[in-house]
């Protein structure tokens, strides 16, 4: 996505909250990654580099960052994953690896401007397998 510090700070000005170093970690992160870690792997990834935050603030971060609209939450089973891509676009969960991938919105022919309401968010998951376990799978 290639979103810049500057461009993460802006975002977080707006909000009218603090901007932390532990909010600019986590945005920056979600926004140089294109799969959707859960708050663990994120935890365990701004740790490796460097970053000083705890699992406690990680969550609050992401519970923050969610309520402002400046990231996405998919709940997939038990688990939450997360993604900066905030606009409308379906996921693929696949049920071999678990990874969480994004789909555009062409590709499964859905158009959500008909609906007679407002739209604030749509959580769209096709689950199956993904063509990487496939590939593995045939192998076999």
């Amino acid at each position: 996505m290639n979103t810049s510090r500057e461009e993460i700070i802006g975002k977080l000005r707006k909000t009218r909250s603090h901007v932390t170093e532990q909010r600019i970690a986590v945005m920056e992160y979600l926004e140089s990654v294109k799969n959707h870690p859960t708050a663990k792997e994120i935890y365990n990834e701004l740790k490796r580099r460097g970053v000083k935050i705890s699992r406690a603030s990680v969550f609050n971060v992401l519970r923050f960052l969610r309520d402002q609209g400046l990231i996405r939450e998919i709940k997939v089973a038990d688990e939450n994953h997360y993604d900066a891509r905030i606009e409308f676009h379906p996921h693929f969960l696949c049920k071999v690896c678990g990874r969480v991938l994004d789909l555009d919105v062409s590709d499964v022919g859905f158009y959500h401007g008909k609906i007679p309401h407002k739209v604030e968010q749509i959580d769209l998951i096709i689950t199956g397998v993904c063509q990487k376990c496939l590939k593995k799978l045939d192998t076999i």
